[in-house]
């Protein structure tokens, strides 16, 4: 009971020393609005002018803590007093930090889902549909970071595990008479480790992982359809490509939420090929268009952010995900057509896959954003294949809005 009310009172000095700190750093940064402040008080004839200085006053407080690092020094307050207490939970189980300070979804979110049969129905008509088109249909399901038989000790944690919920939607999918790659098995059996494979702060896989993975989907679609899309095991043969590592130069979606003090920052790798390529990308939403190498189309290290919470571990390729894009290949014009109804993990590995198509034609769905007719794209497009990639946490209702009635 001692130690309960000792880690207590550590907490709490921790805490109130963050807090005043926090507000030291305001006052500092505004000085001048102080100042101001204090002049204009002086000179105010009223109550009024006085409350309007002082409304004056906390907006610019509020745009200094915004525009500078200390925008977030809340959450790095709460992260110092966590570290020092040697917290593996965070915020109530939102988070939990496993070895090697790998960052999980905590327990406290929710797997069940009533609908996955449902999903699994719409996903065989789709797949129904594109056949008459002449298109093959895969679902492709990747992993989570609680990955079984490479997350060792980490598995005995309180972590959001979706694995249950995966198997049930991937029985289902076989029942619909749906192709389907579970890329948990490519993953185990690739021989990588699991700090490889997942970066430490974001839930996102690296670009490593995801280039098993689209070696995993091309020997599906050789196994199961007899069409090799790499016949001289060329664009897949990972000796052909560079790899450039940038050491302690990002912090994922799950960091920037705990913080520096708590996640720190980690390394993240670029991948692309040693081989010539040209290559076209097209964003059909905003009209950006770029042309060139593999990595001058794809690859984008400048972060959306310009201050130190930056991401750009898991949004280097294909800018993390757009509402719809295009990747065209100019030197093969012959290769297969692909439309693929996805989420922020299929950019890297479409990017991996794109040296052996010619089209790739991509979605991110999530129909409440992108307002677009899925059903119309399988329908009307001539595709020669159609993927459906749902990342085990976006399995919802948002990323299967497509043939939902019985006569479709």
């Amino acid at each position: 009971m001692k130690a309960f009310f000792g880690k207590k009172y550590v907490f709490l000095f921790c805490f109130l020393a963050g807090l005043f700190a926090f507000f030291g750093y305001g006052i500092y940064h505004g000085q001048k609005a102080f100042a101001d402040f204090g002049k204009g008080l002086t000179e105010a004839s009223g109550y009024e002018q006085a409350k309007e200085l002082w409304g004056e006053l906390r907006k610019e407080l509020l745009e200094e803590l915004e525009e500078s690092a200390a925008g977030d020094l809340s959450v790095e307050v709460y992260g110092v007093a966590q570290r020092l207490m040697d917290k593996r939970e965070y915020r109530n189980f939102s988070f939990v930090r496993g070895g090697n300070d790998m960052l999980y979804y905590g327990a406290v979110m929710a797997n069940e889902n009533d609908s996955l049969m449902e999903y699994a129905v719409r996903t065989g008509r789709a797949a129904r549909c594109a056949g008459r088109q002449g298109a093959k249909t895969i679902f492709i399901m990747p992993p989570s970071k609680v990955l079984y038989g490479v997350m060792g000790e980490d598995r005995e944690l309180p972590v959001n595990d979706p694995n249950a919920m995966q198997d049930e939607l991937l029985l289902y999918m076989q029942q619909n008479q749906v192709a389907t790659l579970d890329l948990r098995t490519a993953l185990t059996e690739s021989g990588m480790t699991h700090e490889e494979m997942f970066y430490r702060t974001d839930h996102s896989w690296t670009s490593e992982a995801a280039f098993i993975a689209a070696g995993a989907l091309a020997d599906k679609i050789r196994k199961d359809f007899g069409d090799d899309w790499d016949p001289e095991d060329y664009y897949l043969d990972r000796a052909n490509y560079t790899a450039d590592t940038y050491r302690q130069g990002t912090i994922g979606a799950i960091g920037r939420e705990t913080g520096l003090a708590y996640a720190g920052k980690e390394d993240y790798t670029v991948l692309y090929p040693k081989f010539e390529t040209h290559m076209k990308w097209y964003d059909l939403e905003s009209g950006e268009r770029k042309a060139g190498s593999f990595y001058d189309v794809f690859v984008d290290l400048e972060s959306s952010r310009a201050d130190a919470y930056s991401n750009p571990g898991s949004s280097i390729y294909l800018e993390g995900v757009v509402n719809q894009d295009r990747i065209v290949n100019e030197d093969n014009p012959e290769g297969p057509r692909v439309l693929c109804l996805r989420d922020s993990y299929m950019s890297p590995v479409a990017c991996f896959l794109a040296p052996m198509c010619s089209q790739i034609d991509m979605v991110w769905a999530r129909s409440d954003r992108n307002g677009l007719d899925y059903e119309e794209m399988i329908r009307e497009g001539e595709y020669d294949y159609l993927f459906i990639e749902v990342y085990p946490y976006n399995v919802a209702d948002r990323a299967f809005a497509y043939f939902e009635n019985q006569g479709d």
